[in-house]
């Protein structure tokens, strides 16, 4: 077969390039369904095609359906395996189904085929720094400036003791004028572990902005809440993602709001309404939470269920500037502060004499909490036959 041949067969293995345009406009414009489903089609009639196989698994994996992502990322990849990218959709896909050995060696096989790859070192540095490995995230962290890259580098020098590291990387993020969560969540702890204050240009009092409300008076929260939130998990439609911090529990995948849009359609509205009244309550406040309010936000929520003895540890959301929490349903409390939602400045384990600031927060059913992205926060355990079911959400800049 000469040349020409070879060419002529090679192009009739490839689908139509207004195939594969279609596939990746619908995909970039949102509409990933349309796109999954076009992904689908070019898989069955030119089941060679790598690039086809690779965006299926990437919408599988948006959507939560981590195991079909695995099938389908491990087909791309055997189609292709110098493909680096392929490398970290499979390693980003292991991760969220806690294969984390795994998920590590995907990464840095993705990294070996290309030296230079930004998002697979940022990817490998916040599982490392998930996994408590603060030395060797660093590396990744360090590599190149990304994304929130030198957020967490900073979080990892704080967490390693690393004090004049710490402040020096800090005090460039200040001259800078960066307004972020992780950053007026690191300028209230270190205030407190090494006494020394620096500009705050989050909220440096962020226990002042915790606003509590009583939805259940307000809407018909048995009909917007609890029976969406009831039917949602019964269906079983969304998957449940992997979740170190929670014990005796599950939590939703993904993006509630965008995966069930009809259904929350309600409930995003009243949220919004509620975010309003809460910047005008707090509308006079020369806070970075505040007067830096970003322009457009969109809102990422989840459902969490605990049953008996679930807990939730202390963290923060690292992509929110505003943290929601709503209470679908919250059993009968055996004892005082039982299910409570607490707020804090720095986990107990770190503060020193006691000095840690928290405020324990009763919650019932109908019970919505507002308060700033960069306070850690946990759940008091309980005891109970009934499940725990909230709605937690972000204010997410856009």
């Amino acid at each position: 077969m000469d040349g020409e041949a070879k060419v002529k067969v090679f192009l009739l293995q490839l689908p139509a390039k207004k195939k594969i345009d279609d596939m990746l406009a619908n995909y970039e414009n949102g509409e990933y369904e349309v796109a999954r489903g076009l992904a689908l089609l070019i898989t069955q009639t030119f089941p060679n095609y790598q690039l086809s196989w690779k965006l299926l698994g990437v919408i599988y994996q948006q959507s939560g359906k981590f195991n079909k992502a695995l099938v389908v990322n491990k087909k791309s990849l055997k189609l292709n395996p110098n493909d680096a990218e392929a490398h970290n959709n499979l390693a980003s896909t292991l991760t969220d189904l806690g294969k984390i050995a795994d998920a590590e060696n995907s990464y840095r096989d993705a990294i070996a085929l290309k030296a230079d790859y930004v998002e697979a070192h940022y990817s490998l540095g916040l599982l490392l720094f998930e996994h408590k490995q603060y030395e060797k995230a660093i590396e990744h962290f360090m590599f190149k400036d990304f994304n929130k890259s030198k957020f967490y580098l900073l979080r990892c020098f704080y967490f390693l003791d690393k004090k004049t590291l710490f402040f020096d990387q800090l005090n460039d993020f200040i001259k800078k004028g960066v307004v972020h969560p992780m950053l007026g969540s690191l300028g209230c702890r270190s205030k407190l572990r090494y006494g020394i204050e620096r500009p705050n240009l989050f909220c440096k009092d962020p226990l002042n902005y915790i606003l509590k409300t009583d939805l259940a008076v307000l809407y018909n929260f048995d009909k917007v809440f609890i029976k969406t939130a009831k039917t949602i998990l019964k269906q079983k439609k969304i998957p449940n993602r992997r979740q170190s911090l929670l014990t005796n529990g599950y939590q939703t995948s993904g993006n509630l709001f965008d995966l069930e849009p009809e259904l929350t359609k309600e409930i995003q509205k009243i949220i919004c309404l509620e975010i309003d009244k809460y910047k005008v309550i707090f509308e006079k406040s020369k806070e970075g939470l505040i007067s830096g309010w970003p322009a457009t936000y969109s809102l990422y929520g989840w459902l969490i269920s605990m049953k008996s003895g679930g807990e939730l540890q202390p963290h923060m959301h690292e992509t929110g500037w505003l943290s929601g929490s709503i209470y679908i349903n919250v059993p009968k409390k055996q004892e005082t502060e039982s299910g409570n939602l607490v707020v804090c400045i720095e986990e107990d384990i770190l503060s020193t004499n006691n000095t840690n600031k928290r405020e324990s927060i009763g919650v019932v059913t109908g019970s919505m909490c507002l308060f700033p992205a960069s306070l850690l926060h946990y759940t008091v355990p309980f005891e109970s036959l009934e499940e725990r079911i909230v709605l937690a959400f972000d204010v997410v800049p856009n």
